[in-house]
């Protein structure tokens, strides 16, 4: 016996409660989205305000006392007339010097303030040189200038794409080059770091398993999202990994998705 499907046609009722279900789900979707960027923003927003109190308390209160001790020991050095004495304050003028530098360094990694002195593309290529100098990686960069196109709040978070980008290759990728490029067109800036490290899975590191991956690439899919831009990895073990970032200039317009890329 031959078995038949019926099938029930829809009326318009079903029709019309399927449509309305369906664009609520589409604005509940919405709103949850718009909700967690929203969050995403004053999360940022707020680490970059403790960044720049913490930064300020080191270079202004911490700095001072630390300039304080190293002129009273360089004082005591030159009011000493034995050797061992003057040795010791000697020791002491140089580790409270070496000290302040180093407090300098997590001040200005913190919050730097070459952005609003220099501009943002001079505080980008000095950053990579400090970086490739403290990890002894070769580091190339080739930067279009891309002064003025973004307000300040944004300009801050362009350089943390960097900065945070770069760090990741230092501190997971293993690599020993590593290439900086920024371009600027008419309608938007495209940034491209590329390593030639280990590389990794991406669908590991989506899913937290890489250890010290999956937060990098949550907090820079965060920070691009903000600018209205969009980025792509791509990475394979053993084959390196490229970063391209691409932010739409002008207010809030969203990045096409052509741009430069590094030679294969």
């Amino acid at each position: 016996m031959q078995s038949v499907l019926l099938v029930w046609p829809l009326g318009s009722v079903e029709v019309g409660l399927v449509w309305f279900w369906w664009q609520y789900r589409m604005a509940e979707m919405r709103r949850s989205q718009t909700a967690q960027q929203a969050f995403s923003r004053r999360l940022i927003a707020s680490e970059e305000r403790e960044r720049q109190r913490i930064a300020a308390e080191l270079h202004d209160s911490l700095g001072q006392s630390l300039l304080v001790v190293k002129n009273r020991a360089l004082l005591g050095a030159l009011a000493e007339s034995e050797g061992d004495a003057r040795k010791q304050f000697d020791e002491i003028g140089a580790t409270v010097a070496q000290t302040l530098e180093e407090v300098r360094t997590i001040a200005y990694n913190l919050r730097p303030h070459h952005l609003e002195q220099l501009g943002l593309t001079t505080t980008i290529r000095a950053m990579i040189e400090k970086m490739a100098e403290s990890s002894g990686l070769r580091m190339t960069c080739d930067l279009d200038d891309i002064d003025g196109l973004f307000p300040p709040d944004q300009e801050i978070t362009i350089y943390r794409i960097i900065q945070e980008s770069v760090n990741n290759v230092v501190k997971h990728a293993r690599a020993r080059e590593v290439e900086i490029a920024i371009r600027s067109y008419e309608d938007q800036v495209v940034m491209t770091i590329r390593d030639d490290g280990e590389g990794f899975v991406l669908a590991a590191a989506n899913a937290d398993a890489a250890p010290g991956r999956g937060f990098g690439l949550k907090g820079l899919a965060e920070r691009v999202q903000m600018l209205g831009g969009t980025h792509t990895i791509e990475s394979a073990p053993g084959r390196g990994t490229t970063v391209t970032v691409r932010i739409g200039v002008g207010t809030g317009s969203e990045a096409k998705t052509w741009g430069p890329k590094f030679a294969s």
